[in-house]
Parts: C-alpha cells; sequence; structure tokens
C-alpha cells in the first residue's frame, strides 16, 4: 500500500535511533545549542525519531511508561517507568522499550545505569517477543569517562562491552551476548554489595543476571569524534 510503513521488526530502531541522536546532536551543536544538552534534550529528539519512523495508525510511543512489572505491590508513590514504550495498536501488545542516558549528567552513573538496564531484563524476561534497548549518548570524552572505572571497565568481568558485538549483515560474524551476573559476581563484589541495597528498594526484584550486546554505535564524523551515541539490546537471561 503507498505510503505505508515497514513493520516495525524492518526498521532497525537502535541503527535509527544511534544514527539521527548522533546527527541532531552534531546539527544543533553547530547551530549553538549545545548548552541545553542533557538527557531531557536526548529524550526529545529519541522521541521524534520514533515518532517520524512508526505509522501512527499501528503504533503508539509512549513516554514515561509505567510497566506493570516494574511496580512493587502494596508500594505507595510514583509508579516506575521506562522512558520509552510503543505498543502495537493491532494486537494491544508492546514491541519496543527504551532507556536513555545522558553521559556526564549527574544523573548518568553506573548504579543509575545497572537500575535501567535491570528494568529492561526484568521486561524482557516477561516479554521476549519485544525489542528493549539502552542508549547511553554525549560527548565522546564523557563516554570515555565512564567507562574508565568501577563495573564498565571493558573486559571480561564489565556491565557493557563498548565495541559492537551485534550480528554483521555480512561476513557471518557471530553476536556475542555479554552475561553480567547480579547473584554471584566475585569481580565486583564490592561495589555490586553497596548497589544492590540501592537496587532492591528501586526494583520489584533483582535479576540474576543482565544480558545485553552492544547493537550499533555512530560517532560524529569531526576529527574530534566530539558525539557518540551507543545502543544495547537486553536478551533473555
Amino acid at each position: 500500500m503507498p505510503g505505508t510503513k515497514p513493520e516495525l521488526s524492518n526498521l532497525r530502531l537502535p541503527i535509527r535511533i544511534a544514527d539521527g541522536v548522533r546527527a541532531k546532536l552534531d546539527f544543533d551543536f553547530a547551530c549553538g545549542r549545545g548548552h541545553s544538552f542533557g538527557e531531557y534534550h536526548v529524550h526529545g529528539v529519541v522521541n521524534e525519531i520514533l515518532c517520524s519512523s512508526l505509522d501512527p495508525i499501528q503504533h503508539r510511543v509512549q513516554s514515561g511508561f509505567p510497566h506493570e512489572a516494574l511496580q512493587t505491590p502494596g508500594t505507595t508513590g510514583r509508579r516506575r517507568e521506562v522512558d520509552f514504550a510503543v505498543d502495537v495498536l493491532t494486537s494491544g501488545t508492546r514491541a519496543f522499550y527504551a532507556e536513555v542516558k545522558w553521559a556526564g549528567s549527574s544523573h548518568c552513573t553506573q548504579e543509575n545505569m545497572l537500575n535501567d538496564l535491570c528494568r529492561l531484563q526484568i521486561i524482557k524476561d516477561l516479554e521476549p517477543n519485544a525489542e528493549c534497548v539502552f542508549v547511553l549518548a554525549g560527548r565522546f570524552d564523557e563516554i570515555d569517562n565512564l567507562f574508565s572505572s568501577g563495573i564498565l571497565v571493558q573486559g571480561t568481568a564489565c556491565l557493557l562491552h563498548r565495541n559492537a558485538t551485534g550480528p554483521l549483515r555480512e561476513g557471518g560474524r557471530k553476536r556475542r551476548t555479554k552475561n553480567f551476573s547480579l547473584a554471584h559476581n566475585v569481580d565486583h563484589a564490592p561495589q555490586l554489595g553497596t548497589m544492590g541495597h540501592s537496587l532492591s528498594k528501586r526494583l520489584p526484584s533483582i535479576p540474576a543476571a543482565v544480558c545485553t550486546y552492544m547493537v550499533y554505535g555512530a560517532r560524529s564524523a569531526t576529527s574530534g569524534n566530539r558525539f557518540q551515541t551507543l545502543v544495547w539490546s537486553v536478551e533473555t537471561s
């Protein structure tokens, strides 16, 4: 049918988000808007990308979605949310979830990143057919700094692989899933001991592991590699 947009599964939304966010950061910076950059700014860009990519007759984009699996029965106060959810209107299901962070902001701590990933892991294990992604954007040096210590130091025991580990369209490279244990992690026991106490108050339960692979990364074409956007997929544990 002329004008009909492709099915969500064929849209490669993680790649669209990575490329689109990086390009919009470069454009806005060139227009003198760099002072306004932050998590709120990136959320707006992701929202634009999702809404422009999806057919509104078939899909609805929700921001700040309070997924039922993230709530603790009997508690009061603000409901826990994921940054974005995409409803499939024809089936009454949800097909896509995203959490978004801006490197360099006071909110983008390793604990908060782990909390976002745990939320996505809970949802993915409950809805295995849904695509769940974690998006990290920011200045290249701020992302470097974030991955220079703690549970993000690159190696076999890190929380997230920073280099792309998703499947290539050609060449046959296998996807490399990163399993980060939260139940019995001897490499990061001190950090996780502290984080786990806090996370237990922010989640209905802590998953045994966070399973991810790095789908795609986009960086500025300038010689200084000013901005970068990275997207990880969360897989069933």
